[in-house]
C-alpha cells in the first residue's frame, strides 16, 4: 500500500514546480509530526497548523498539484477532530474543507473534461492521487453534513458522498487501508432512509463494505470500531462479536504512524462498552 501510494506521489510531484515541491515535502514532514507529544488522543496543534499553512502554499504555487488538495483536507480533517477543537471552531474547519471539496471536484472535471459521475471512472484514472481526493472530498461532504443536516439534504450530499467513495473505491479500494471502504460502510450503516433523498441507503451493502475494510486492514482501529459499532446497531445476533471487536480496539498498542487516531478509537471503544455494562 505505502509503496503505491509513494509511486503516486512521485507521479504528481514529477510535473510540479519545483517550489510547489519544497512545500508539498515540508508539509508532509509536519503533517508527519501530528502526534508528537500528544496528550493521550489529543495532539498539539503546532504541527498540523504548520502543514497546513505549506500545503495551502503549495496549492497557490500549482493549482494542479492533487497531493496540496488532498493534504488540506486531510489536515483540516485531523485539526478538527484531534486537537481539541468543538462548536463554531470544529463547524467552520468542515465548512472551510467541503468548499475546498467543491472547488476540486470542479478543478479535476476541467482538469480531464469530463463530468463527475457515478460509475463514470476511465476519465480520471490518468489523474495521479484521484482516488485519494475524491476519498477526502467525500469525507468532507460527510462531516459538513453532520453540522448542516437541513441544507446537506437539499444538497444531495448523501449522494454525493456515495458517488465519491464508489470513485475512490473503483480507482483504489486499498487506498489508506480500504478507507474508500469504511467511507461507504459509515454512510449506508447510519444515514437514514428517506425517500428521494437517501432511498438507495442499503444496510447490506454498508455491512459489505466495513467487512471488507476490516480484512483489508485487520489492526485497523477505525475499521475495527466502526464495524463493531454497526453491528450493536443494526446486527444483535453479532453482539459477541462486536464486543470482541469493541475489547480489540481498546486493548491494541497505538500504530506508530497513527498514534493519536489509534488512540482517540481506543477510548471510544472503552466508553461504548462502558455504556453497555461491559468490561473493557
Amino acid at each position: 500500500m505505502w509503496l503505491a501510494a509513494a509511486i503516486v506521489l512521485l507521479a504528481a510531484l514529477a510535473d510540479a514546480p519545483s517550489g510547489a515541491a519544497a512545500l508539498l515535502a515540508e508539509a508532509d514532514r509536519h503533517f508527519s509530526r501530528r502526534g508528537q507529544d500528544a496528550r493521550g488522543a489529543r495532539c498539539h496543534p503546532e504541527p498540523i497548523d504548520a502543514a497546513l499553512d505549506s500545503y495551502r502554499a503549495a496549492l497557490a504555487s500549482d493549482p494542479a498539484l492533487v497531493p496540496a488538495r488532498v493534504g488540506i483536507l486531510r489536515s483540516l480533517f485531523f485539526r478538527a477532530g484531534y486537537c481539541g477543537e468543538g462548536g463554531e471552531a470544529q463547524k467552520r474547519r468542515f465548512e472551510q474543507a467541503k468548499r475546498l471539496a467543491e472547488d476540486s471536484e470542479k478543478w479535476i472535471e476541467g482538469h480531464v473534461g469530463a463530468k463527475l459521475r457515478r460509475g463514470r471512472v476511465e476519465p480520471f484514472r490518468p489523474v495521479p492521487g484521484a482516488a485519494a481526493l475524491f476519498f477526502w472530498c467525500g469525507v468532507s461532504w460527510g462531516q459538513w453534513s453532520l453540522d448542516h443536516k437541513l441544507a446537506a439534504a437539499w444538497q444531495g450530499a448523501a449522494r454525493r458522498v456515495r458517488d465519491l467513495g464508489e470513485l475512490a473505491l473503483a480507482l483504489d479500494p486499498e487506498y489508506e487501508q480500504g478507507s474508500p471502504h469504511l467511507l461507504l460502510g459509515r454512510l449506508h450503516t447510519e444515514s437514514p432512509k428517506i425517500p428521494l433523498v437517501t432511498g438507495f441507503v442499503s444496510r447490506r451493502q454498508g455491512f459489505e463494505h466495513l467487512r471488507r475494510a476490516h480484512a483489508i486492514a485487520p489492526a485497523n482501529s477505525v475499521a475495527r470500531f466502526f464495524l463493531a459499532d454497526a453491528m450493536l446497531r443494526h446486527e444483535p445476533s453479532s453482539r459477541t462479536q462486536a464486543l470482541r471487536l469493541l475489547r480489540e480496539c481498546a486493548a491494541a498498542d497505538p500504530r506508530p504512524d497513527y498514534l493519536v487516531e489509534d488512540r482517540h478509537y481506543a477510548e471510544k471503544a472503552r466508553e461504548r462498552l462502558r455504556a453497555l455494562g461491559e468490561a473493557p
